[in-house]
């Protein structure tokens, strides 16, 4: 049996991100959410215990970020760096990782590729064509299929509608050949901040939770939106799979006037 993680949106280096207690200290942060978010990560890292196999699906460092022009940002790039591999060698077991890059907002100043420098600090594995975070993987893991990749679309005016882009890409899936005839498919992505899950007979989709509260941007974006936190987890035994989400909700902030 392989025990399998799946996490990513960390967003180090800004205040709405994942960060600990000694960097929050140090910087003096009265104003952020990194430490609620280092107990959620350390909790579920606890509850998962020994990892076989470590999904970063990118987002990590949230670089440079242009669309809010670094207003929110408490780190540089090197520090969000070493951040990032900080808290992937947390995870117990020595797992084999696996790194995707995510979105271009969160890349260097300089056009540089954070996710990248984690990937190699990790010894993350690289792909055919030598990239240790690549923008896909489709993954075989004890005859179970992983398709793997940070982007995907985002709902933001209707929420019942969230399960839609995951119906797609799993009917592209089936029509290109993604998947082996009759064994368990799983497509995973990340990127909205949302948990939402949608399957069928042999598949399933689900994006995955995030370790972020809402960034200036979203506010103004999507203002009725509250991320979901955390992370994923699967077991995979022989050509079956079971799985559990590790997530919980944020409560709005209500201001007394």
């Amino acid at each position: 049996m392989k025990k399998i993680g799946v996490s990513a949106d960390w967003h180090h280096g800004s205040r709405f991100g994942l960060a600990n207690q000694d960097y929050v200290s140090a910087h003096n942060l009265k104003h952020s959410d990194c430490l609620m978010l280092d107990e959620d990560f350390m909790g579920n890292r606890d509850l998962v215990g020994k990892l076989d196999y470590l999904l970063l699906l990118g987002d990590h460092a949230d670089g440079y970020n242009p669309l809010e022009h670094g207003e929110d940002s408490i780190a540089e790039e090197n520090l969000q760096v070493e951040m990032g591999t900080r808290y992937a060698r947390a995870f117990k077991g020595s797992p084999k990782m696996y790194v995707l890059r995510g979105s271009r907002y969160h890349r260097g100043r300089g056009g540089g590729n954070l996710d990248e420098r984690i990937a190699h600090e990790i010894q993350a594995v690289p792909d055919k064509y030598g990239k240790q975070a690549s923008p896909k993987r489709l993954l075989d893991i004890e005859g179970v299929r992983f398709s793997l990749a940070h982007k995907t679309t985002v709902s933001k005016s209707a929420w019942q509608y969230r399960g839609t882009p995951l119906g797609i890409r799993l009917v592209l899936s089936r029509l290109n050949k993604l998947e082996k005839d009759g064994a368990p498919y799983v497509l995973i992505r990340a990127h909205c901040h949302t948990f939402t899950f949608l399957g069928f007979k042999t598949q399933l989709g689900v994006t995955c939770p995030c370790y972020s509260t809402d960034s200036t941007f979203v506010q103004a974006d999507a203002p009725e939106s509250t991320p979901d936190i955390g992370m994923l987890y699967f077991e995979v035994d022989g050509d079956k799979f079971t799985w559990k989400p590790l997530c919980r909700g944020i409560m709005p902030t209500v201001e007394r006037a």
